[in-house]
């Protein structure tokens, strides 16, 4: 799991506004950046309306299952 840069956060959201989505799973693609370690976004191969999050859900301890549900319900999802 990496952070994002702001403008791609932007996009991604965007992407998910355009096309009515509240939950998406993205794959990116990293490139090679001599400033960065980490890589740079340099593709987005796919955003997936039902991608698996129980990994990250677990990994991280963030209850987003249970939000998704209260999202769903019609309630608030915080």
């Amino acid at each position: 799991m990496i952070d994002l840069p702001d403008r791609v956060v932007t996009a991604l959201r965007a992407f998910m506004s355009e096309l009515g989505l509240v939950y998406g799973a993205f794959d990116l693609v990293l490139g090679p950046d001599p400033h960065d370690e980490r890589g740079e976004v340099v593709s987005m191969l796919e955003c997936n309306p039902g991608g698996q999050y129980g990994f990250l859900e677990a990994m991280v301890g963030v209850p987003i299952t249970d939000s998704l549900v209260r999202l769903l319900a019609g309630g608030d999802s915080r």
